[in-house]
């Protein structure tokens, strides 16, 4: 992690928390519970928009990052093809807490 990144993620509602969490493989049988688990952390934290901005800007194919999952954050990407997310980000984060 750079710096920069770790400013926001002293911050953060996951520091300390079971990487597990955020991170558990699909075929897992843990998969969707940690899923929810972890977007109802990311729902609650004052940086969650830093992190999603940070998943979506350097391209982070895995994990749990602002509350969205590697195909959120692909789709995303897909649709709005910027170098910097956050202009964006509080659209997307209403919109992901409409769906949960």
């Amino acid at each position: 992690m750079t710096t920069k990144t770790l400013k926001w993620h002293d911050s953060a509602n996951c520091k300390g928390m079971e990487t597990n969490i955020f991170f558990t493989e699909s075929n897992n049988k843990q998969y969707k519970k940690n899923t929810a688990l972890a977007r109802a952390i990311c729902n609650k934290c004052k940086v969650r928009s830093e992190c999603l901005n940070y998943a979506l800007t350097e391209k982070v194919p895995f994990g749990i990052w602002g509350g969205l999952s590697p195909r959120e954050r692909s789709a995303v990407i897909r649709k709005y093809k910027l170098e910097n997310y956050s202009t964006v980000i509080p659209n997307i984060i209403n919109k992901t807490k409409e769906k949960i």
